[in-house]
């Protein structure tokens, strides 16, 4: 969906998983992180980046590297970095 261009489809999905019991795994979060970066929308790919850690989803070289790139698309290397060594 978010490589569609329907990321607010595949935001309703996202967010409906946990009422039905269901938990994202990395390459869910990885997906839903890729598609808000791909709208511009860094600081909500953070923020869910943050939800993934906080849910212990662990962070795979993939996450990494979509994190990097992501901020660097939005011209946000400075913040990328910094997130990037909270992480760390």
């Amino acid at each position: 969906m978010c490589k569609a261009g329907q990321l607010k489809a595949a935001r309703e999905l996202f967010s409906s998983l946990s009422t039905k019991g269901l938990h994202p795994t990395t390459q869910t979060y990885n997906i839903m992180i890729q598609g808000l970066f791909q709208e511009g929308l860094s600081i909500e790919a953070s923020e869910l980046l943050w939800e993934m850690r906080k849910n212990d989803c662990l962070l795979d070289d993939i996450a990494y590297n979509m994190i990097a790139r992501g901020f660097l698309k939005n011209n946000e290397v400075l913040r990328g970095i910094q997130i990037i060594s909270d992480i760390i």
